[in-house]
């Protein structure tokens, strides 16, 4: 009868050993899994703040380049006020009024109000607290509580716990003491 307890005991020792690596491979996998939707969770982030980023420097370069090109005229219009006003200091009279419409523009052109140009970044330093807390609603809908992992491996591996049950029933055999439960089945 014991010899029968310890056979059947042994078959369950081998059981869960083979049922241990299948059960640390299927763990493996799901490690696998859950670190690689973190990254791809923090992939997609970082994509994504980098092209929001791209995308306020292309607009901020836009911006610069038209103030520059609205300088670059302003300047051009008062270098042809300077060549207007040497030319007009040799012109005799008639062709000095004569060309006075065109000379008011440029005169205009020239004395125009200079708008004040904003220099300034408009990129945030990155809040690294406020990141991790986004990331952490990111990835929260893939993560499970410990809790709920182990309950999912103990239905699914309910011949794991019986191969416990039956370590568990060895070892009370080899200190002699009695078995509560009968594993000859």
């Amino acid at each position: 009868m014991i010899e029968e307890k310890l056979k059947s005991v042994q078959k369950d020792i081998l059981d869960t050993h083979h049922l241990l690596g299948e059960t640390a491979e299927k763990s493996r996998i799901e490690i696998t899994n859950f670190f690689n939707e973190i990254r791809k969770v923090l992939a997609e982030r970082e994509t994504s703040l980098k092209q929001k980023l791209s995308e306020q420097l292309k607009k901020q370069e836009g911006l610069l380049k038209k103030k520059e090109e609205k300088v670059t005229k302003h300047l051009n219009s008062i270098l042809s006020f300077y060549q207007e006003y040497q030319k007009c200091l040799s012109e005799d009279d008639i062709l000095l009024l004569a060309t006075s419409p065109k000379r008011i523009e440029i005169i205009k052109q020239a004395t125009l109000d200079i708008e004040k140009v904003d220099l300034s970044m408009p990129f945030t330093e990155l809040n690294k607290e406020n990141e991790l807390n986004s990331i952490w609603k990111l990835i929260q809908p893939t993560a499970k509580t410990p809790a709920t992992v182990l309950h999912q491996r103990h239905n699914n591996n309910s011949s794991f716990s019986q191969g416990i049950k039956s370590v568990k029933a060895l070892n009370a055999l080899t200190k002699n003491k009695p078995l509560k439960e009968d594993y000859s089945s």
